[in-house]
């Protein structure tokens, strides 16, 4: 598939967010999800934002976003690494906050492994952020709070 197709189609997604079904037969997460992992940076940032309007949606089928979460923990961290704006690096952490919380929200839990996968690079961003970049040390501290929550 085309790449502007590819981006169109995640971007077609996330604004209709409210009319695209989220089941088991038709998981649009899983779609957004392995396009976070694409070689396309701007694919991958549409998907960032997709799966942010997505979100809310998945209320009713926590388990689709449960089968999501690992895989998209890491492909998040891969693309804020891959980011050289600084806004873009914190859509990445933005969401991967709140896609800790919609977990915790939904009664799901995270493994110790999944748990390590999330905070382990968080004293890196954290020592990366210049003084100029505190929006990325509140996004650090934003998942700190996430896991602290769904820990309990």
């Amino acid at each position: 598939m085309l790449p502007i197709l590819r981006r169109r189609i995640i971007w077609l997604i996330s604004c209709n967010a409210q009319q695209v079904p989220v089941s088991s037969s038709h998981n649009p997460l899983e779609l957004i999800s392995t396009s976070l992992s694409h070689n396309d940076i701007c694919l991958r940032l549409t998907a960032v934002e997709a799966m942010e309007t997505l979100l809310p949606y998945c209320e009713d089928s926590p388990q689709l976003l449960h089968s999501i979460t690992h895989s998209s923990i890491a492909a998040l961290y891969q693309l804020t690494n891959d980011c050289v704006e600084v806004d873009s690096r914190s859509s990445c952490l933005g969401l991967l906050s709140t896609l800790i919380s919609f977990v915790g929200v939904l009664g799901g839990s995270l493994s110790n492994d999944v748990l390590n996968t999330i905070v382990t690079p968080l004293p890196s961003i954290w020592e990366n952020s210049i003084e100029q970049n505190l929006l990325l040390k509140r996004n650090v501290l934003n998942i700190i709070s996430s896991v602290a929550t769904l820990v309990g």
